[in-house]
């Protein structure tokens, strides 16, 4: 910035450090009374008193107002994304509890930086697109390198049990074999890849499983499958983020345990001699062989 207005206006910028009490955005900003900002009503219209003298006699204290940890959170490296040339600083995923939070943020932070470069784009899009592509560097940074440079690497597993692709927008994607169904959208057809230990993936999981309403693994595994992602060892992973489910222990707990199973009936157990009992003195009356046979399929079948 300090090189802009250099070049834009030949105007030479230092920062520096001024105290509260001579620093006049202070009082707006930390909020105070409206009798004392009467009192200091001169220091907002003509700044402190030091800035009308000469350039020597000014403030020249650094800037001490930051502590370290702070200096290092500001000066972290940051991630470039490079389809849309802009750069994010580092988001922990783990302060966020759900999916839907962490896309609102992220699409925030496109949405101010598309803002600022004067373009139409849908940042909730730019976030997800973001976002996956971040948890596959991460997750599946080996199938990433043999798709992006397939020379003199061995193909990994997942590559070639799943048929994995890049789509034009650099995501990693798995080719199945419905490709030629008019029923479906591309994105079921060819559903994005997750990493199964990955947070990004819990969230989606957790996303999916509230969405079909806690109905358990087999729901919640069609949700994500039509939602157009696929999970290696999806069960596993499910069966992880469900088993943590609160709502779901809540309604699955039972009240007391289920009492141990006591002797079947006698009639279910002794069923071929109840039936001899009645079939022999009826068959002993009969002589046709036929009306036997009848008998004997008409009690069989009571």
């Amino acid at each position: 910035m300090t090189e802009k207005i250099k070049c834009d206006f030949n105007i030479k910028v230092n920062f520096k450090y001024a105290s509260t009490i001579e620093n006049p955005a202070d009082y707006i900003t930390r909020g105070l009374t409206i009798r004392i900002f009467k009192e200091k009503l001169s220091l907002w219209y003509e700044g402190p008193k030091w800035i009308k003298q000469e350039e020597s006699s000014w403030c020249h204290r650094e800037l001490g107002c930051l502590s370290k940890a702070q200096m290092e959170r500001i000066s972290a490296p940051v991630n470039y994304d490079a389809e849309n040339e802009v750069a994010i600083s580092e988001i922990k995923l783990e302060n966020f509890s759900s999916l839907s939070k962490l896309i609102s943020v992220t699409s925030l932070v496109f949405k101010f930086i598309n803002r600022l470069r004067k373009r139409e784009m849908d940042p909730k899009l730019q976030a997800k697109a973001y976002l996956i592509k971040t948890m596959q560097k991460q997750s599946l940074s080996r199938e990433l390198d043999f798709l992006l440079d397939p020379r003199g690497k061995s193909m990994p597993k997942l590559v070639k049990n799943l048929n994995l692709f890049l789509d034009p927008k650099g995501i990693i994607r798995s080719k199945g074999r419905i490709g030629n169904s008019e029923c479906h959208p591309y994105e079921i057809q060819n559903p994005i890849l997750l990493g199964k230990e990955h947070y990004l993936t819990k969230l989606i999981i957790q996303e999916y499983h509230q969405r079909s309403q806690h109905l358990g693994l087999a729901t919640t595994l069609n949700e994500i499958r039509l939602g157009g992602y696929w999970v290696p060892q999806a069960g596993q992973a499910i069966k992880n983020v469900v088993g943590t489910c609160m709502k779901c222990k809540k309604y699955n707990a039972v009240s007391f345990s289920v009492p141990n199973s006591t002797n079947l009936p006698a009639p279910r157990v002794n069923f071929v001699i109840y039936i001899l009992v009645w079939i022999l003195p009826v068959i002993s009356m009969l002589k046709d062989k036929k009306e036997i046979t009848k008998c004997i399929f008409f009690f069989l079948h009571v």
